[in-house]
């Protein structure tokens, strides 16, 4: 088990990029720590699901780190050093004074994009621009206007980059471009490599010239299931999840340590409780995946703090939603993500609203009601828009029409979205 800290630190500007942010252990997602940065030295604060673990001060050159630390817990003394590989992870060991290491391991820059939306078009030498258009699941297309008139596919990485591998239009040049988007996703900087061709390499700076400015990216919808409702875990104990909305959820333990915590859905669709017992002595998480009945789920318990121990761990639902009707029974389950007409995403909120997007941004909202027989309205508040859909039995097609004649067809989406 590696010693946990505070780490001061510096990266030299050979990096050329900023370590401000939030990077957690690859080995352990729960460990993480979160750095700022001023000039040519770090402040950071390490972590376990939360929790301060220790602190250290230390500096860098060229492309190293080399930081002095004292744990919370003990105030024993230690050395921490690293380096950022090209996978852009900050690979490192800790050491005794005697040397002796510790541990060894590497932290990826957590994928968080925030209020980041991507598409739209940014200009990124004078007369020549990339077009990025959402094609969902963190799958983009880039077209560039001008220049080689390169094309390719885009996404978001797990350390947070944006990258575009493109090729020409004459397929004489094969690279790409990584960017990390500022906050007020505005501008953004990175750098730019031709993998065929000259080779060349070099940093890019990106100004948006239009498209969205604030993220409007429809949100992690986890198709037709629904936590919430009760959940028996082992023989007498089970959990309770309540919807928070925005994927929030909170969980509470009956029996058992009587743990607590939130809740919520991955990236990669599982549903994870982040706990502490009710006496505070064990911290930990279950990580679950939802059978397609939304009546049983498996994954894995760990405890991160206490006896540390680590099983795999079955839900069996007790209370509460299933897939096919709410919970009186009598509708069927609406709520999810459908691919909506004319390259649109329908977005079904179990609060009774519906909203639209096309390309990453909404573009129309309102509510939906039931009508009976497995039909359902939507009424839009722009265009003054109405659409009546039916249902199919397996709850995977919407069909109908809306209140000017057009055909409507929607397929769900089962799974959620992926980074």
């Amino acid at each position: 088990m590696r010693p946990m800290f505070v780490l001061l630190a510096c990266l030299s500007s050979s990096f050329g990029q900023s370590l401000s942010g939030t990077w957690c252990n690859t080995a352990n997602a729960q460990d993480c720590v979160t750095i700022r940065q001023s000039g040519e030295s770090l402040q950071a604060t390490f972590a376990v699901s939360g929790r301060s673990t220790g602190e250290g001060v230390g500096w860098t050159r060229g492309n190293a780190i080399s930081v002095a630390f004292r744990r919370l817990d003990n105030n024993d003394i230690a050395t921490w050093t690293a380096e950022l590989d090209n996978a852009g992870r900050l690979a490192g060991r800790t050491a005794n004074p005697n040397g002796a290491i510790r541990w060894t391991g590497a932290y990826a820059r957590e994928a968080v994009t925030g209020n980041i939306d991507p598409t739209g078009s940014w200009q990124h030498v004078p007369g020549a621009s990339w077009v990025i258009t959402a094609l969902g699941n963190n799958r983009y297309q880039a077209q560039e206007k001008g220049l080689g008139e390169a094309a390719g596919p885009a996404y978001f990485t797990s350390s947070g980059t944006f990258k575009i591998d493109y090729t020409t239009r004459d397929g004489a040049i094969k690279g790409y471009y990584e960017i990390r988007f500022a906050a007020d996703n505005r501008t953004a900087t990175g750098t730019v490599r031709e993998l065929t061709g000259p080779q060349r390499a070099g940093t890019s700076n990106w100004t948006r010239i239009g498209g969205a400015t604030t993220s409007t990216t429809p949100p992690v919808i986890t198709g037709n299931i629904d936590p919430t409702g009760t959940w028996q875990h082992v023989p007498g104990a089970s959990w309770v999840i309540t919807a928070l909305g925005n994927n929030r959820y909170q969980a509470q333990e009956k029996g058992l340590g009587e743990a607590a915590g939130p809740a919520y859905f991955t990236s990669s669709g599982t549903f994870k409780i982040d706990y502490v017992t009710r006496d505070g002595a064990i911290r930990g998480y279950y990580e679950m995946r939802f059978a397609n009945d939304n009546r049983t789920a498996t994954g894995t318990v760990r405890e991160l703090t206490g006896p540390q121990r680590t099983g795999a761990s079955k839900w069996t639902r007790i209370g509460g939603a299933t897939t096919t009707t709410n919970n009186n029974g009598s509708e069927p389950w609406l709520p999810g993500s459908f691919d909506w007409v004319a390259g649109q995403f329908l977005v079904v909120h179990p609060q009774h609203r519906v909203t639209v997007y096309l390309n990453g941004s909404k573009i129309n909202e309102g509510p939906w009601e039931y009508l009976g027989a497995n039909r359902f309205r939507f009424t839009m508040e722009k265009g003054g828009y109405v659409d009546t859909v039916e249902l199919s039995p397996d709850g995977k097609t919407l069909t109908g029409r809306n209140n000017q004649g057009n055909e409507l067809r929607g397929t769900r989406r089962v799974t959620s979205p992926r980074p």
